[in-house]
Order: structure tokens, then C-alpha cells, then sequence
């Protein structure tokens, strides 16, 4: 499947450099295992996460977390009230993107490790279906992969390949502003859901 010339996508970073960074340091949801770590401890390679609407970007960024001290409410990140950045942008060319959503993850048997919070198994899944992409001709290698959100169910995210940041930095249309300024942040903070945090949380890089 392919994500349109004109899609607009979205990405809740922790800084505006960390919108389309140069480089992705930290594994998170889809890797790599820790066991392919270079031996300076940087990635061999990693997955760039956007999504279809800034709701699920907030929340699959953790900008917005549930309170599993307080069931029932949710708190927004105090560092992502500061530092936060919402950011849009467009791409000048079709996203190609292999579906794990739906039947597919029935099919693959991945449907309840997709979603879970087994990060290990799902750091594993990641690299499986990179090999099997970079196995294509290398003019249909995909783009990433969409797959089902776990924080906001019902919804799809997308995992791009980090090879194609450059592309992507000399292409994307991006627009930013301030988390804290955002209609975004005033709504969750008007929401009679939202309490304070329950203590300070540490910030996400690139």
C-alpha cells in the first residue's frame, strides 16, 4: 500500500531537532534488539514513528501518559509542556509502506505481541520485517511499515526506515509549534480527566 503525495503526517518530538533528526539513538518500540547493538552502542539502524492524525502522535509519544497510580486519569508530561513540539509535514513523493495491521498481523500470528508491551519481542518483529524488505528489489523496497497504535486503539502509526531520514529531511514541508501553545495541550488540559503528574518523568530523544 502507499500514503499519497499531499498525506500529512504527524510527529510530537522533543525538540524541533528531534522532528527529523540526523540520527535515531534510542530503540523504542520496534528496535533493534539490544543484541545488534554496535559494540560503541549506537543502533545499526532504527524506525522514524509519524502518524496519520496529532492525537495518536501525542499519545504514542507519551506527550499525554495514563496514570497507572491513579486509574481513570491521565497527566501530560511536564518536560513535553516545555520542550514539546508539534510538528506537520508533507512529503513530495508517495510513502510506500507494507501493512501490519488488521489480517496481516492475524496471518503473521503477531497481532497480540504487536500490541502488547513486550518491547523485547516487538524489537525482534522490527528486524524481521526490515530483512524481509531489504530482501525486495531495490526498487521496491518499502518505505516502513503502518501498524496499529497500542496507546490509542484504533488508530494506525507508522515506522519509516531510518535509511531514508536524509530523503526526508530534504523534502518534508514541516510545520512546528510549541506543544504548550498548541489547541492540543489546551484541550488534554482542560479535559476533567487530566491531573498532575505524579512526579517529574525524563525527557525522549531522537
Amino acid at each position: 500500500m502507499s500514503q499519497s503525495v499531499g498525506t500529512m503526517y504527524c510527529r510530537a518530538a522533543w525538540g524541533r531537532q528531534y522532528v527529523l533528526p540526523q540520527a535515531l539513538k534510542k530503540a523504542y518500540r520496534f528496535g533493534p534488539p539490544r543484541a545488534l547493538y554496535l559494540p560503541d552502542g549506537t543502533l545499526p539502524f532504527a524506525w522514524l514513528y509519524v502518524a496519520l492524525d496529532m492525537t495518536t502522535a501525542i499519545w504514542e509519544s507519551q506527550f499525554a501518559k495514563s496514570d497507572a497510580t491513579a486509574a481513570g486519569a491521565f497527566y501530560l508530561d511536564p518536560h513535553a509542556v516545555e520542550q514539546g513540539v508539534l510538528a506537520r509535514f508533507t512529503l513530495g513523493r508517495e510513502l510506500r509502506l507494507w501493512d501490519l495491521t488488521g489480517e496481516a498481523c492475524s496471518k503473521l500470528g503477531i497481532f497480540d505481541t504487536i500490541s502488547s508491551g513486550d518491547h523485547e519481542a516487538c524489537h525482534w518483529i522490527g528486524y524481521h520485517v526490515r530483512e524481509a524488505m531489504l530482501q525486495c528489489q531495490p526498487d521496491a523496497i518499502p518505505d516502513g511499515f503502518l501498524y496499529p497504535s497500542r496507546r490509542v486503539r484504533g488508530r494506525l502509526a507508522i515506522a519509516i526506515r531510518s535509511e531514508l531520514l536524509t530523503e526526508l529531511q530534504t523534502m518534508a514541508e514541516v510545520e512546528y509549534a510549541p506543544f504548550k501553545a498548541s489547541s492540543e495541550c489546551a484541550a488534554l488540559l482542560d479535559d476533567p480527566l487530566c491531573t498532575d503528574p505524579p512526579h517529574l518523568t525524563g525527557s525522549f530523544g531522537a
